[in-house]
């Protein structure tokens, strides 16, 4: 379709694409002018120039200011951001606010955004805002990352472990060691204090503990 002003009936849905624009009907969709408007599965696409929208599963943008409406959800992006639609995020500037699944997600400066269980440096995952220092990393359902910056505060669960410098942080079943002295882990709802060499048990376990 090369025309402008073309109006074009399938499936019910009209399409309206102007010159040098193209209009997929199914899952296949590519926009290459600007202030164009798609409707797919009665969502309407707005693109800037030089802007690709994907309806499904896939998503590319490569322009600023553009929002794209996929499943109901609006997805803004920054200049030369990206924007994820499902289970993939990627992230690449600073102030950016994404909008999936209902969370929205904000990022600092060449941070990345997690969506589900994959989380790396510092945000929302299933509605629990995770705050990490510098050179921290942090926990998101089952699975324990190191943790290598002093005060830093982790949220899983609804539970808020506390950690000291170098010092490593309890989640769900699993139980990691614990170098620091004056370490309060919560697991499992149970506060739990150790001292200075001595030992800590988590449910069945007894782990030592030494002075750093």
């Amino acid at each position: 379709m090369m025309v402008s002003g073309l109006g074009v009936v399938e499936n019910g849905l009209e399409q309206e694409v102007q010159e040098s624009g193209q209009v997929v009907v199914g899952n296949e969709l590519e926009v290459a002018v600007s202030e164009l408007g798609v409707v797919e599965n009665g969502l309407e696409q707005e693109v800037q120039e030089s802007g690709l929208v994907v309806v499904g599963n896939e998503l590319e943008v490569a322009v600023s200011g553009l929002g794209v409406v996929e499943n109901g959800l609006e997805h803004e992006v920054d200049e030369s951001g990206q924007v994820v639609v499902g289970n993939e995020l990627e992230v690449a500037v600073s102030g950016l606010g994404v909008v999936e699944n209902g969370l929205e997600q904000e990022v600092d400066e060449s941070g990345q955004v997690v969506v589900g269980n994959e989380l790396e440096v510092g945000v929302v995952a299933n509605g629990l805002e995770l705050e990490v220092e510098e050179s921290g990393q942090v926990v998101v359902g089952n699975e324990v990352l190191e943790v290598a910056g002093s005060g830093l505060g982790v949220v899983e669960n609804g539970l808020e472990p506390e950690v000291e410098e170098s010092g490593q942080v309890v989640v769900g079943n699993e139980v990691l060691e614990v170098a620091v002295s004056g370490l309060g882990v919560v697991e499992n709802a149970l506060e739990l204090e150790v001292e200075e060499n001595g030992p800590v048990v988590v449910a069945n376990k007894v782990l030592e503990v030494e002075e750093t």
